[in-house]
């Protein structure tokens, strides 16, 4: 009885914490607490807590790894405890690992992964169906003429104020999880699963992050190709047919033209390529002075404004911009020891994944979408990351050694 009562809160404290990923911090951070919370029937007997498991499947080692360095080296540049306390935001790197792998029986026997696969596509077409429709009440009636820029870029997620790259970075894994119920699924249910898949491409597309479109085209051409078997000229058709119909909109909407074809121009509420150049290269800058351990969590922010003001960067400087590339940011955080941690963690699961698992996808997308922004400095995107790399790693059938009971 007692375990049937965890089994289940474990199972609804992670559906919890796969809605609120679309629906901004404040939900994400009580979701989060809540999911902590199933580790507590365990705290009193630290044999049903298997920490030896992480040896078993060495991607969440190089997980709770890249924790721990992180918190050292904060530990190593940090000047009171206050400081030092800035690495509860990266708890999720510790915790998601043991909590999931502890309760790796339930999400394998239940099919919960598989539900919250489900939850997460429905969520995804909830929030952008909210959000377009209140872009839309906006478009026509908060102004005196029409005015397509509420139902594109940073307008499109005021309503539950996501920022627009990790949003769309969210879409794309949901457009993942839809293409592969496209192939597994019977024919009578993949018609539904294409609608929702450019349902969701439009959505990325109205978004405009150039880095995630970028990586759902290689995603999703990628996919075709490793399901090349299954109708492969129906479903290129459709792939070329949708690509033709996102440039369509694209060239129509004055907001996204400017986004995507002039994207090497700054533009005044955004920015173009050569503004990143120039934000990586004054980050850049500054590692040099500290290679090894960087500046410290949080207080690296105050070393690169110094950076902007120095070189009168006013633009970065009023806006507190931060590296815009989590690479560069781990550099100037952790130094090249978080550096080497960060990247062995991003990609072991293709190590030990099939490619044609999600994983294998996954992955592909958080590396190309880690070029441009500082993805895993934000809370959302910290519990993303972790929540489907140790998801998607269990579901993984291709990778399940036995673990250590005790």
């Amino acid at each position: 009885m007692v375990k049937n009562i965890q089994s289940n809160y474990f199972e609804y404290a992670l559906y919890l914490l796969t809605v609120s990923l679309f629906f901004g911090n404040a939900f994400v951070s009580i979701a989060t607490v809540v999911f902590y919370f199933t580790l507590l029937p365990n705290m009193f007997n630290y044999k049903a807590i298997k920490f030896k498991n992480l040896f078993f499947i060495k991607p969440f080692l190089l997980m709770v790894s890249h924790f721990l360095v992180s918190f050292l080296v904060l530990c190593a540049t940090s000047s009171s405890l206050n400081e030092v306390l800035v690495i509860e935001k990266y708890l999720p790197f510790l915790l998601f690992p043991i909590i999931i792998l502890n309760n790796r029986d339930i999400l394998i026997n239940k099919q919960i992964a598989f539900n919250v696969r489900l939850i997460f596509i429905v969520t995804a077409l909830f929030s952008f169906a909210m959000s377009f429709l209140y872009g839309l009440w906006r478009m026509f009636f908060l102004e005196e003429n029409i005015n397509h820029i509420f139902i594109t870029y940073n307008f499109l997620t005021d309503l539950f104020g996501v920022h627009h790259i990790y949003l769309s970075s969210f879409y794309a894994l949901a457009l993942i999880f839809c293409l592969d119920n496209y192939f597994d699924h019977a024919i009578d249910t993949r018609k539904k699963y294409l609608l929702f898949s450019i349902i969701l491409f439009l959505a990325i597309i109205l978004l405009s992050s150039r880095t995630v479109i970028l990586a759902t085209v290689a995603i999703i051409f990628i996919k075709i190709m490793l399901n090349k078997k299954k109708k492969l000229k129906k479903v290129l058709s459709i792939f070329f047919s949708t690509i033709l119909f996102g440039i369509i909109l694209t060239i129509s909407i004055p907001t996204l033209k400017n986004r995507i074809v002039n994207f090497n121009t700054n533009i005044s509420s955004y920015s173009g390529s050569s503004f990143r150049l120039k934000v990586w290269s004054n980050v850049f800058e500054i590692s040099k002075d500290s290679p090894v351990f960087g500046y410290g969590l949080n207080k690296s922010q105050d070393v690169l404004l110094n950076q902007y003001y120095k070189v009168n960067f006013r633009r970065a400087f009023l806006r507190n911009f931060n590296a815009h590339n989590q690479y560069l940011q781990t550099i100037i955080d952790e130094g090249l020891i978080g550096f080497i941690f960060l990247l062995l963690m991003l990609l072991s699961p293709l190590f030990y994944s099939k490619k044609r698992d999600s994983v294998f996808l996954f992955t592909i997308l958080m590396l190309i979408v880690l070029i441009s922004e500082s993805f895993l400095i934000r809370q959302y995107g910290i519990v993303f990351y972790c929540l489907f790399f140790c998801l998607l790693l269990i579901e993984n059938n291709n990778y399940l050694p036995k673990l250590n009971p005790y």
